[in-house]
C-alpha cells in the first residue's frame, strides 16, 4: 500500500465560547486520526472523519493524519479554529407599543464597532432588520395586528458575532374599546342636564366628555356628567377611553340634548260659593297636545284629577285653595304651578238670589 496523503481540512470558526464540529476528507482506503499538538503519540481520536471538540474559549489549532494498514500520511494537517470575540450587550432598546393593529416603532444604540439587529422571536433566525451602520437605529414594523416579543442584538462589523444575551422587547397591541352607550337627554326649559353612559368593561373603561366632535381636550370624564347651563338644542359627544393603556374608541358617539319649551300656565278663575257647596272650576285648553292636572297643594304631592279641563270640587264647608298646572304630552314638560282661590260665604237669607260669579247662589233655608 501506498503512504495516504493528508486529510484536507477547513479551517473554522465561531462566536465566542463553545464546541466547533471539524471534518477531513480522504481518500476510501485510510482514515482520520486527530491530535490535539503537531507531536503528540496518542491520539485525540481515532479512526473517525469527525471531530466535535470539547467547550473552547480561546483560538487553537487541532491536527490530523491519515492511516491505512501500512503507512501514516507523511506529515499532520494543521486546521485553525478561530473563537471571535462577541458583540456587547444592548444596553438601550425600545419599540412602542399602539391601540389596535398597525405600525409600530423600534428604537435601540448599539455599542461601539457594532450595528443593532432586530429578530422575530429569538436570535437563532434571519433578522428582521439589520442597522446599516453602529450608532442609533430606527426602524418602523409596518404592521402588528398582535402583541409580540421581539429581540434585539448588538453584531459586530469586524466578525458578525452577535451579543450574547438578546434584550427582549414587547410590543403590545392593545385593544380599541367599543364606545359607549348613552341615551339621548332633554330638560324642560333652559338649565344643566345630567349625561349617563355605559361602556363594556367598567372596571377598566371610563368615558370622555366633549363639546363637539372636533374638540381635542375633554370638558369631562367619568360615567356621567352635568353640562353648563343650556338654552337651546345641542349636541355633546362622548367616547370610550381605557384607563390602564388609554386607548379610546374610534368614534365618538353623538349625544342630542333636547331643551323643551315650559308650557304657558293654565288659566282658571277663582270662584266664590256659599257654604257646603261645589266649586266648578273651568280651564281653556287651547290644545289636545296638552292636559290640566287638578292637585290639592302647590307642591303637586296630591293629585285630585289629571287630564281633564273642567274639576268639579267635593263640598267645600271654608275657603281654600286649589293648583293647577298645564303638561305637554309629548315632552312631559309641566307649567308653573297656578293657585285658584275658592271662597266660601255664609250664605243668609239677605243673600238670596245673589248671584256670585255668574251662578245663582241657593236659597239656604
Amino acid at each position: 500500500l501506498n503512504t495516504p496523503p493528508p486529510p484536507l481540512i477547513n479551517d473554522t470558526q465561531r462566536c465566542g465560547t463553545g464546541v466547533v464540529q471539524l471534518i477531513a476528507r480522504h481518500d476510501e482506503n485510510s482514515w482520520v486520526n486527530w491530535y490535539v499538538h503537531a507531536t503528540d503519540s496518542i491520539p485525540l481520536l481515532v479512526g473517525s472523519d469527525t471531530l466535535i471538540t470539547g467547550q473552547i474559549n480561546t483560538s487553537t489549532y487541532y491536527f490530523a493524519e491519515t492511516e491505512n494498514l501500512a503507512c501514516r500520511s507523511d506529515f499532520r494537517s494543521r486546521v485553525q479554529v478561530l473563537i471571535n470575540p462577541l458583540a456587547p450587550d444592548i444596553i438601550r432598546a425600545s419599540i412602542s407599543s399602539r391601540c389596535g393593529r398597525g405600525a409600530v416603532q423600534f428604537n435601540a444604540n448599539s455599542a461601539p464597532r457594532s450595528k443593532v439587529a432586530l429578530f422575530y422571536d429569538s436570535a437563532c433566525s434571519m433578522p428582521l432588520a439589520l442597522a446599516p451602520v453602529p450608532g442609533n437605529y430606527q426602524f418602523q414594523i409596518p404592521y402588528l395586528d398582535t402583541t409580540r416579543n421581539f429581540f434585539v442584538v448588538n453584531r459586530r462589523t469586524d466578525n458578525n458575532c452577535l451579543s450574547a444575551n438578546p434584550k427582549k422587547i414587547i410590543a403590545f397591541i392593545h385593544n380599541i374599546p367599543d364606545p359607549p352607550v348613552i341615551v339621548p337627554a332633554s330638560r324642560c326649559g333652559p338649565g344643566r342636564v345630567l349625561l349617563n353612559g355605559n361602556v363594556s368593561n367598567p372596571v377598566s373603561e371610563t368615558i370622555k366628555w366633549y363639546e363637539n366632535n372636533s374638540t381635542i381636550r375633554p370638558i369631562g370624564i367619568g360615567m356621567s356628567f352635568r353640562t353648563v347651563s343650556l338654552e337651546s338644542d345641542t349636541v355633546y359627544f362622548g367616547e370610550t377611553i381605557n384607563k390602564k393603556t388609554n386607548c379610546k374608541s374610534e368614534i365618538g358617539v353623538p349625544i342630542p340634548i333636547k331643551i323643551h319649551a315650559i308650557p304657558a300656565s293654565p288659566v282658571v278663575s277663582s270662584d266664590t260659593i256659599c257654604f257646603r257647596s261645589n266649586s266648578i272650576l273651568i280651564c281653556t285648553n287651547d290644545s289636545a297636545l296638552q292636559d290640566i292636572n287638578w292637585y290639592q297643594d302647590n307642591r303637586m304631592r296630591v293629585l285630585l284629577l289629571a287630564s281633564k279641563d273642567t274639576f268639579v270640587t267635593p263640598p267645600i264647608y271654608r275657603s281654600t285653595k286649589y293648583f293647577a298646572v298645564k303638561k305637554n304630552l309629548m315632552t312631559g314638560c309641566v307649567s308653573a304651578v297656578i293657585t285658584i282661590p275658592v271662597v266660601v260665604k255664609n250664605c243668609t237669607d239677605s243673600y238670596k238670589g245673589t248671584v256670585i260669579n255668574n251662578k245663582q247662589l241657593p236659597t239656604v233655608i
